[in-house]
């Protein structure tokens, strides 16, 4: 069998600290929960000549489960390739993972040096048992990048293909093009092989693509908040209104069937922006922030915050957090320019604050 490796060894390379790394990062953590979103279209980042008998290229919509392992480390397909006659036994898939990282304590990200002979450890004792016939990584260069890989095989016989071939491609310190290959024959298998020589990679264009899109944020003046109960959907619930010149944002606000717990867990917030209202050098702020759940326009978890904060330190720190943390209130659905109906108002608050409202596209 003919190996689409030109054998080099690699002497070493930093831990990933670049921002691409850690936006890879973001999207490998992010397989861990129900997020959904459209597909990058790698095809022009990676170009890759599939044998004559399969078809394909990118891959379908990001993984909604968290799989068997949510912290393994590796990101969905990108690009997919189907044997035209034989569908379900010939694949080739190309998906980015880290490689020489792992998971310390405290669910934190460890990195370790990327090298040729770590590397050929780390796939060894990736796949190393789970077949009967297997070969040993080895370091290569495929497309000018350094490379390792691995074949293994199993009787014919059983269900699913029999042939397999692992490539491990480091595009950029610790962040790797992980590329896998199946067949149940052995002659498509080859010509599977082959054609990794074809593969060509820009750098430039994958850590591009890598990079999660930037959130669309709108900041205004925040004068009033109201809180209190609404109609949504023939029962009652906690709704909340946020009110600037000219403009009106409501919101039915998830409440676990107790709508009186949850107004109630944020009159302490809103209070103290109210008593906070006319110090200067103060965080007052309504973050509202909506990440994507599925392909709709409509497909966004939202969730709010309350922040009243006089420590500088503190408010930096929010800041460089880009006001993330634990959610105070959800919400079920939003208007604009609209009162909620039926709105039973129990609290109204003068707040002199900033409406963040965030949303990932």
């Amino acid at each position: 069998m003919n190996h689409p490796l030109n054998w080099n060894h690699r002497t070493g390379a930093k831990p990933a600290t670049t921002l691409a790394g850690w936006a890879l990062l973001f999207g490998v953590l992010l397989a861990a929960v129900p997020v959904r979103a459209a597909m990058p279209d790698f095809t022009q980042a990676i170009r890759y000549t599939a044998p004559t008998n399969f078809y394909g290229g990118v891959a379908g919509g990001m993984r909604t489960d968290p799989g068997d392992n949510p912290f393994s480390l590796e990101g969905p397909d990108v690009l997919s390739y189907k044997d035209r006659g034989d569908w379900n036994c010939g694949d080739i898939m190309f998906r980015f993972g880290l490689v020489s990282a792992y998971v310390g304590e405290g669910k934190v990200i460890k990195y370790l040096p990327v090298t040729a002979t770590a590397l050929e450890t780390e796939m060894d004792r990736e796949y190393q048992g789970k077949f009967p016939q297997i070969t040993p990584a080895t370091a290569g260069r495929i497309n000018g990048f350094d490379a390792v890989s691995l074949t293994a095989s199993r009787p014919p016989g059983g269900a699913g293909p029999y042939y397999f071939y692992f490539c491990w491609i480091p595009v950029e310190t610790n962040i790797a093009l992980k590329i896998t290959a199946v067949s149940c024959n052995a002659d498509s298998f080859k010509a599977m092989t082959n054609s990794m020589r074809s593969i060509r990679i820009d750098k430039r264009q994958v850590l591009a693509l890598l990079q999660p899109r930037p959130p669309h944020i709108a900041t205004s003046h925040l004068d009033k908040v109201e809180v209190g109960y609404m109609q949504w959907r023939g029962r009652r619930t906690a709704a909340f209104v946020f009110r600037s010149k000219g403009r009106i944002f409501s919101f039915a606000a998830a409440d676990g069937g107790k709508p009186e717990d949850t107004v109630k867990s944020s009159l302490d917030s809103l209070g103290r922006m109210r008593d906070l209202s006319h110090q200067p050098d103060v965080l007052r702020m309504a973050f509202v922030d909506s990440g994507r759940t599925g392909d709709g326009p409509e497909d966004y978890q939202t969730v709010v915050n309350f922040f009243a904060e006089t420590n500088a330190a503190a408010i930096a720190e929010l800041k460089r957090g880009e006001y993330h943390g634990a959610p105070l209130l959800m919400m079920w659905e939003s208007w604009t320019n609209r009162e909620p109906e039926a709105f039973q108002k129990v609290g109204e608050y003068d707040v002199n604050g900033t409406l963040l409202m965030r949303k990932e596209d």
